[in-house]
Parts: structure tokens; C-alpha cells; sequence
């Protein structure tokens, strides 16, 4: 078909469709009643008014069209574009918007789990004749109320300890690696003293003696007996090697410090003989000659006398403080190497490390009192100045002799102990050549109720706010001083000593004292600290108020 002739059969067929559509309107306008607008006025053209000509319509939608209309897709007012990413600055922003919105939530549902004043009660002893210091709450260590107990490697093959009163160290002699280890109170390593460079074991250190006069100006040093150097170490309170004295003779394995003349005493095996030096010259006085090897020593510090024994010998030679051989002991275990004096039974205990018999002499008498089978060998034994008894261990347990001649079980944990020694508060220090280690251990010296470390665990994870404290005690003891610390979360420490003098109650008799602590916390992180008196017993009656809580987990819906 010619293309012209298609287009004007579809022109024709456009003008016909239009003039029907034509004709019908105009049939529908008959039909319609002619209508007023809000007016009143017929035919008057009112753009909202919906009512109205279809001819009124068309006109007015010419004049919008005009004046509002556009061409189809000039304005586009939808946004399908990806969403813009928020900036680092922009995301922590809305972050912390969040966060503070959720908390604010929660603060709405807050509640107080004690909204009234509570209280906890604690009762102290000090069990022991000397005044102990406490230390309550927070999170550090108080061996006062809960003992210590700690081991530490030392050197190789630690041969004895000592515990040294002027500075409250303990001292072991590490005889192959010629070195003393020092330990704290807390059974730590803070310090080591060489005494040779060159090869190990030349030194060879076995035994060691304290100076314990007060009266001396050389009180606290300490003599280290080297075996095979023939020498003796003098350590200062300090912790410095002070001297060396050369020996005049072999295998020194035994010495002692006599405090009734200021002399210390060597035994000297190869040389069978037991040499005297001054404590404040450092010089050989004396050589207390026997014809026997000594390999033990003894010394009653009440009259100056000194027991020496024997190696392979049943008998002890006493001599008095001017150097004179006053008696002679007969009926003692053979091989004897331990002796030890007891203040409290005023005698002279004497062990062999090869026989289970325990002999008591009497240090005036220099008579045997008695023989007691411990029922294992004594490799080791010392005076507890603390509860005044004599212990013993056979390097697997640990027994103390009572008063009424038995022996008690104290510890059955020991691990191939060779040496003991006590402190002034009754810690036991012991040493294992084998392990090569050194061991402090102490029972707490002050009781306290057996739920505190629970109480004390509670505060840390749900804390307090104090109201007061009050104190009772008997109308004769005293709590002067208490000093609360507490210790910040970025570890700024603050301490406030309080006066518990100021606040005792004539009222009661002087024996309660209520301290107005309003304020202070109790959080994991604040203590106190104060003293009790040998033998004092105090309550604490603790007020305080618990914190808010949250309900963290929304209530479930319905």
C-alpha cells in the first residue's frame, strides 16, 4: 500500500473517532443542569468548585496548565540514588546519640536494690604477743589475716637459712652456684649476693650465722662459711658484701654467733679444730683444739657456752665463754650435726640426720634430761621464738615438740626440705636441695570471721557507700589510728587517716567508737589498714548503703 495513502486513511480515521467523542459530550451537557458556583453566579468559573460545564473545565485547565504546568520530565521528585555514607565523625556522633538514648531508657526502669541502711559485722583477733597490722577489703594480699605461703628458686643446691631480725630478710646459702639468695617477708627473691666469679662451687657456701646482739654496731650482719674457699662472708643489713676473712685452717662447715661476747665460732672439720673471731675485728682469736672433727655447734646465749659436736663421736664438748672446756656430754646419737637451744625448757636439743632419737641436754647441768624417738631421721630442726617450741622435719613433714613431750603434725606438704628456720612472727622458712628452691610459710596471726573474703568478693562486684563504722572493744584497748585508702581507676591512691580517739564515746564506757565515714566506699578498690594489740579482739559494725542497678534486660512484652 502506498505509504502516503496509509497515512491519510489513519488521518481520516482520527477526525471521525473525534467528532464521535464530540457528539457524545455534547449529548451528556444536554442531560447535565446548568449549576452555580459558591457565588451564585451561573457559569461563573471557580476552579475548586468540582461542580461544573465540562467547556468550564476544559478552560480552566488550560489556564493551570499554563501558568503551573511543565514538560513531562523536567521535575523528577523521586530519589532512587543509594543512600550517602556517613562519616567517620557523623558515625561516632550517631553512635553516642544511641547510646545516651539507651541509657536514658534504662535510667527510667532504674530501681534501688537497697534503699535502706544495712549493715555487716566483723570480728578481729590477734592471736599472737605481738602487734599485728591489718589490712581489710580491696584486692591486695594480707598475710595477717589470710598467711603466706611462696616459693621461689634460689640456686643450686641451697645448704641452710637464716632469718635475719634487724631487717626481717631471710638469707639461704646456694652452695654450688656460690651465691646467697635473700627473700622478703613474702617469701620473694630481692636480691643475690656472688661470692665467686670464677668457677662454681669454689666457694662452696654451707653455713650461715647471724649477728643478733642489738648492742653491737655489727648487729644484723651476716657470716657466710665457704667450705671449700676457707673463707667467711660478711654480709651488711644492706645487702653489700662488707669482708672476707681468710681461715687458718680447712673445710669450715658449721659457725655460730655467740651474743654474750660478740665472738663468732667456726667448726673446721679437716682441721679438727674450732676457731674464735672477733665480731668486731674480724680477727682469729682463738683455736679450741680437740683432736676431733667438729661438725656441729650450739650456743646457750644466756651464759655464753658453747656445745660442740662430733662427727662419728656419741658426745658433745662444752666450753664456756672465755674459751675453756667446762664438760663433757656422753650418751648422744652418733653423727650428731643439729644442735639447737630452746629458751622456754632452758636446754640443749642435739639430732643426728642418721638416727630417729631426739636427746634434750640441760644447758646449766650439761645432763641428759630425756631421749624421745620422733620416729623418723632429723635432717633439720629449729626454735620457734613465736610459740616458744622446738620443730622439727624429716624433709617430708613437720613436727613440733609439745609440752607434754609429744609431737604434734603441723605439715605433711614439705618437698625434700635440708634446712629450717623461723622468724620473729613464727613464719617457717625452709629450704629443698634438690629443688633448688627456698619456701616461706606462715598461719594467719590475726582470726577474722570465716565469710569475710565473701563479703569482701560481694563489694567488689556490687559496691557500697558507707554511712559509719563503729568500733567495740574493751574499755582498756586502743585503736589509735585508721587510714582508709582508696585507689582511683587510673591508679591515683589517696589516703585519709582518721583519728579514733577524737570520736570515743564516754557514753559507753570509752569502749565504742562510731566513725563518720559518710562517703567513703567500698568497691575493690579502697581498704583501711590500722593495728591491733598482742591479744585484742575487735567488731566492726560496718553501715552503708548499696548502690543503684539497672535492669539491663528489658521486661518481656505482655
Amino acid at each position: 500500500m502506498n505509504r502516503n495513502l496509509k497515512k491519510g486513511l489513519i488521518l481520516t480515521a482520527s477526525v471521525m473517532a473525534g467528532m464521535l467523542c464530540s457528539l457524545a459530550l455534547k449529548k451528556d451537557e444536554e442531560k447535565q443542569p446548568v449549576t452555580k458556583n459558591q457565588a451564585g453566579i451561573p457559569g461563573k468559573e471557580d476552579a475548586y468548585n468540582t461542580i461544573c460545564t465540562p467547556e468550564q473545565r476544559k478552560r480552566q485547565y488550560a489556564k493551570d496548565l499554563q501558568k503551573y504546568g511543565t514538560r513531562q520530565g523536567v521535575i523528577d521528585i523521586s530519589d532512587c540514588r543509594n543512600k550517602k555514607r556517613l562519616g567517620q565523625i557523623e558515625l561516632a556522633g550517631a553512635q553516642m546519640l544511641a547510646t545516651f538514648n539507651d541509657q536514658r531508657n534504662l535510667k527510667k526502669k532504674a530501681y534501688n536494690l537497697r534503699d535502706d541502711i544495712r549493715a555487716t559485722q566483723l570480728t578481729l583477733t590477734n592471736i599472737t604477743d605481738r602487734q599485728q597490722e591489718v589490712t581489710l577489703w580491696g584486692q591486695g594480699d594480707n598475710p595477717g589475716l589470710e598467711g603466706v605461703e611462696a616459693t621461689t628458686p634460689t640456686g643450686i643446691h641451697p645448704q641452710d637459712i637464716v632469718f635475719n631480725a634487724a631487717n626481717n630478710l631471710a638469707y639461704v646459702a646456694n652452695q654450688l652456684s656460690d651465691s646467697i639468695s635473700i627473700l622478703s617477708a613474702r617469701g620473694k627473691r630481692i636480691d643475690t649476693i656472688v661470692l665467686g666469679a670464677a668457677y662454681p662451687g669454689m666457694v662452696s657456701p654451707v653455713a650461715l650465722a647471724v649477728n643478733d646482739n642489738p648492742a653491737t654496731p655489727d648487729y644484723g650482719k651476716v657470716y657466710v662459711a665457704g667450705s671449700v674457699s676457707d673463707t667467711i662472708s660478711v654480709i651488711t643489713t644492706d645487702n653489700v658484701l662488707d669482708d672476707s676473712i681468710t681461715l687458718d685452717a680447712q673445710r669450715p662447715v658449721a659457725i655460730a654467733f655467740n651474743r654474750a661476747n660478740n665472738n663468732l665460732y667456726v667448726a673446721c672439720l679437716v682441721s679438727r679444730k674450732v676457731l674464735v673471731i672477733d665480731g668486731n675485728t674480724h680477727q682469729v682469736i682463738r683455736s679450741l683444739e680437740s683432736g676431733e672433727p667438729p661438725v656441729g655447734l650450739g650456743v646457750n646465749p644466756d651464759n655464753g657456752d658453747v656445745f660442740v659436736a662430733y662427727s662419728e663421736s656419741t658426745r658433745l664438748g662444752v666450753y664456756n665463754k672465755d674459751h675453756s672446756r667446762v664438760a663433757t656430754v656422753e650418751g648422744i646419737p652418733e653423727d650428731t650435726s643439729h644442735l639447737v637451744f630452746d629458751a622456754a625448757e632452758g636446754c640443749i636439743w642435739a639430732a643426728s640426720g642418721t638416727s630417729p632419737n631426739l636427746v634434750g641436754i640441760d644447758a646449766t647441768s650439761y645432763q641428759i634430761r630425756s631421749t624421745k624417738d620422733v620416729g623418723s631421721h632429723i635432717l633439720a630442726m629449729a626454735y620457734n621464738p613465736a610459740n616458744e617450741k622446738l620443730s622439727l622435719t624429716d624433709g617430708t613433714s613437720l613436727k613440733t615438740l609439745q609440752d607434754d613431750g609429744s609431737f604434734s603434725q603441723e605439715s605433711e606438704r614439705l618437698q625434700a626440705v635440708n634446712a629450717l628456720a623461723f622468724d620473729t612472727t613464727g613464719a617457717l622458712l625452709t629450704t629443698a636441695q634438690d629443688l633448688g628452691n627456698a619456701t616461706v610459710s606462715n598461719k594467719a596471726s590475726v582470726t577474722i570471721d570465716a565469710d569475710y573474703a565473701e563479703k569482701n568478693r560481694h563489694f567488689r562486684y556490687a559496691p557500697a557507700v558507707i554511712e559509719q563504722v563503729r568500733f567495740i572493744m574493751e574499755a582498756h584497748q586502743r585503736i589509735p589510728l585508721l587510714t582508709a585508702r582508696n585507689r582511683t581507676v587510673s591508679g591515683k591512691e589517696e589516703a585519709f587517716t582518721f583519728s579514733l580517739e577524737k570520736y570515743r564515746s564516754t557514753r559507753h564506757f570509752q569502749n565504742i567508737i562510731t566513725m563518720p565515714m559518710k562517703g567513703f566506699s567500698l568497691n575493690g578498690h579502697s581498704s583501711w589498714q590500722f593495728h591491733l594489740q598482742p591479744g585484742q579482739t575487735v567488731t566492726l559494725l560496718v553501715s552503708y548503703r548499696q548502690l543503684d542497678s539497672y535492669a539491663l534486660i528489658p521486661p518481656l512484652p505482655g
